[in-house]
């Protein structure tokens, strides 16, 4: 099996002009999913799991008057991004539980 060439890759993302966009309030919610895997053992989250995870996030660190909403919102632009994704019982990126 071949290595793969890391120096290849990031020249492509480099190329690309690969980016991010994400903001302290997100940033905030992938530090409590990282924390509560790391006290529960898992990576991955139910839907309603990690919408609970996100809503409870954000109302602690920016209070608002639609926390559930901010938190929809926030799991959706870090999807885009491809910072949390779904994974199905088979190791699948599509439908299933969030990592």
């Amino acid at each position: 099996m071949s290595r793969p060439d890391h120096h290849r890759t990031l020249a492509r993302l480099a190329a690309r002009g690969a980016h991010l966009r994400i903001d302290t309030a997100e940033i905030c919610c992938l530090a409590a999913m990282h924390l509560q895997a790391e006290a529960g053992g898992s990576m991955l989250f139910g839907e309603e799991a990690l919408a609970d995870l996100f809503e409870a996030t954000l109302a602690a660190v920016i209070p608002s008057d639609n926390p559930r909403k901010r938190a929809t919102h926030a799991i959706e632009r870090l999807r885009a991004q491809g910072l949390v994704v779904r994974i199905d019982a088979a190791g699948m990126v599509k439908a299933g539980e969030y990592a």
